[in-house]
């Protein structure tokens, strides 16, 4: 550290000893003087039109939600009794998708 303080030329140290006078001026704000202020999400929901892509004929898309919501990809030479298992499986496992509580209601 030493040595590289030497290699500092005069406009260098000018730069460093303006930086050093700037932070020395600068209130210190103690924690306890701190304001913290909660953001609030006023913004309005935007709603995504999501564009599915067409599948190989040994699958197709189902769907978690009315609307066709959460979508999922599925053998298609399940039988509906299957098909409708599956789903089950997957609503009740959500949070293994990745999925909050919130998203499937």
């Amino acid at each position: 550290m030493t040595n590289t303080l030497n290699d500092i030329d005069s406009d260098e140290e000018q730069e460093i000893k303006k930086c050093l006078k700037e932070l020395d001026a600068l209130k210190e704000v103690f924690p306890l003087e701190a304001k913290i202020e909660e953001l609030k999400d006023e913004s309005k929901p935007v709603e995504v039109k999501l564009e599915l892509k067409t599948l190989p004929s040994h699958l197709k898309y189902m769907f978690l939600e009315e609307d066709n919501n959460k979508p999922v990809i599925i053998s298609s030479s399940l039988s509906t009794h299957d098909e409708n298992s599956l789903i089950e499986v997957l609503k009740d496992n959500k949070e293994a998708m990745g999925w909050k509580l919130s998203d499937l209601k």
